[in-house]
């Protein structure tokens, strides 16, 4: 998103039936066989059941059309989760599958789909990462990076979700003490790290 009215936007939503989740298991795991049957499992019409909407009676059923609906175990959670963190926790969002794009909007409102036109019609992305760029990093680049993006992503997801429900000021001056705070955190020890993916990525595909 660009930081004033009219700048070119650096970033935008993309959606895809095709979930950009990857799988991958150790050399050591005792099973792999039985892992790339649940990989397949999860592309089968009864896997992306079961991965977009959990398990029939308890946090969905089939109305009359036939068409899943979520059960108060996801829209009217029990133990007082949102709906967001039923979903996670009720169903297996995390893996590769196929996604069912309506699960996402059946609740919006009018504002939220003006949202999504306004990240849709951006150019292509220019902060987007290939996904195949993970697989080229080291064990210890990992760490290098977990060690530092776990509190500055609780950090970024606290001060973001203040702007958007308004319940902090936002304007040029915060943002720029918060990019500080970022380069504080040692952001960009991560964005080295990444470039270098990137770069050898590249160099690897010609």
């Amino acid at each position: 998103l660009g930081m004033h009215a009219g700048d070119e936007p650096l970033m935008r939503r993309e959606d895809t039936i095709i979930k950009e989740e990857s799988m991958s298991w150790s050399v050591d795991n005792p099973h792999p066989e039985l892992c790339a049957h649940l990989l397949n499992w999860l592309y089968t019409e009864e896997g992306q059941l079961a991965y977009n909407y959990g398990t029939e009676g308890v946090t969905f059923t089939f109305d009359e059309n036939g068409n899943p609906q979520f059960t108060d175990m996801i829209l009217n959670n029990p133990n007082g989760w949102s709906q967001i963190q039923a979903l996670i926790l009720c169903t297996n969002g995390s893996l590769p599958s196929i996604h069912d794009m309506s699960k996402t909007y059946y609740d919006f409102e009018e504002v939220q789909w003006e949202a999504m036109e306004c990240f849709k019609n951006v150019g292509e992305s220019k902060g987007t990462i290939p996904n195949a760029v993970s697989t080229l990093m080291t064990t210890e680049q990992a760490q290098i990076i977990n060690g530092i993006q776990t509190d500055m992503d609780t950090y970024i997801e606290e001060e973001v979700y203040k702007w958007v429900c308004g319940t902090a000021d936002f304007n040029e001056d915060i943002y720029h003490n918060f990019q500080n705070t970022l380069v504080g955190m040692d952001v960009q020890t991560i964005i080295d790290i990444n470039q270098g993916l990137l770069d050898e990525y590249y160099a690897t595909i010609g």
